[in-house]
């Protein structure tokens, strides 16, 4: 049996979206139901099931109110079940610190992942994990700090600057781990001793592009980055037993490497110009003897001095004569615009790094960069070549 006790507009009925049913066991539930309508207590539905068992839904805003009343009249709960809105934000009320635990683990999980949580080192005999991780922290890589702090040719620069023993080195970020793959140098000194023949060396810090292996044991492979004086080539070949057999090393291999020449340009520059005073010293010469015949009084602080020299052709002996003038000189400040200047400072830069080039290089290409500092412009041309070598070279 259902009671209806008034008649709700449209949008009373909509609020029934934000309700709650309660299956009562208790007596007399008919009359209690007149009382909470007389209360003015927003009645959805009611339903006598039983003598015994009824439902009752209420608005969500009067949950505890009714819920209070009718436990006062020896009304027992058995079940609420919640409807509408009500529904999902009953959910969250009883799930709050599950929420807020699941907010700030993905939190804590977002701000987690842009940090450094461990440092793994692999491939090293001689130098030390934990010297590699004590240079690292020293230039700002260490656990804890932010992941994209150094790029990984940084780091790998950092490595190979801080460690000679280090030849060859690899960096790769996974997840929150910064992994090192480290290639230690061979001992040139035990290879000397056993073998009597030196290895093949870098003769300059690059990139191994493409290698062809004649004698030996290759110790690099393309796309490696080597330091000067790393071993190419040992002087030796393995064979089926694992014993090392001395060789003479050969191999042709394409290596890149970089020169860079930097030029200067400042905006503003100071210099000394002349201010249109003068004076001038008048002198005889005869036999590279000299006689002033006017002497002057310089009364200038900074000067520069034109000398012009003129024979006496209308004269049978060797006579000369000497104006010596004294400018005025003051310095002022000028302004240079950089577009003036630019082709020639690229090719001041480039000037510079060619010096450098061996006579067998080959260059690949050219690139210049520009960077500006205040007022300062820096020009660096860089400058890749490419050459072939074998045994008879850095040996």
């Amino acid at each position: 049996m259902k009671f209806k006790f008034f008649k709700r507009t449209k949008k009373e009925k909509r609020s029934k979206r934000s309700s709650v049913t309660f299956s009562l066991s208790g007596y007399n539930f008919e009359r209690w139901l007149n009382v909470l309508s007389n209360k003015g207590v927003e009645i959805y539905s009611a339903e006598k099931l039983d003598i015994k068992n009824s439902r009752l839904e209420v608005g969500i805003e009067n949950e505890k109110a009714v819920e209070n009343f009718l436990k006062s009249k020896n009304f027992s709960v058995s079940k609420k079940e919640y409807n509408g809105l009500a529904r999902p934000l009953k959910f969250f009320s009883i799930r709050f610190g599950i929420i807020i635990g699941v907010f700030l683990c993905f939190c804590f999980y977002v701000v987690a992942s842009n940090y450094v949580w461990r440092i793994e080192v692999f491939g090293n005999e001689r130098v030390d994990s934990n010297e590699i991780e004590s240079v690292l922290n020293e230039n700002g890589v260490s656990i804890f700090s932010p992941l994209n702090s150094k790029t990984n040719e940084q780091i790998e620069n950092i490595i190979l600057e801080n460690f000679n023993d280090v030849s060859m080195v690899s960096v790769v970020k996974k997840g929150t781990s910064i992994i090192i793959n480290l290639k230690e140098k061979l001992i040139s000194d035990e290879i000397d001793d056993e073998f009597k023949v030196g290895a093949i060396l870098a003769g300059e810090d690059g990139t191994i592009k493409n290698i062809k292996l004649i004698q030996g044991t290759l110790l690099v492979k393309a796309g490696d980055k080597v330091r000067a004086g790393d071993a190419l080539v040992a002087p030796y070949i393995v064979d089926s037993s694992g014993k090392r057999i001395p060789t003479q090393p050969k191999a042709e291999i394409t290596f890149e490497f970089l020169l860079a020449g930097q030029s200067e340009h400042k905006e503003y520059s100071e210099t000394e110009v002349r201010t249109g005073r003068s004076v001038s010293e008048r002198i005889m010469s005869f036999l590279d003897k000299e006689i002033v015949t006017t002497k002057a009084e310089i009364p200038f602080e900074k000067y520069e001095v034109e000398r012009n020299e003129t024979y006496l052709s209308n004269s049978v002996l060797p006579l000369k004569y000497i104006i010596l003038t004294y400018y005025e000189l003051e310095e002022v400040t000028l302004m240079q615009n950089f577009s003036e200047v630019k082709d020639q400072k690229i090719e001041e830069a480039k000037k510079l790094a060619m010096a450098r080039k061996k006579e067998d290089d080959n260059v690949v290409y050219e690139n210049f960069v520009i960077t500006e500092k205040l007022l300062t412009m820096l020009f660096a041309l860089k400058e890749l070549f490419h050459f072939k070598f074998c045994d008879k070279l850095f040996i």
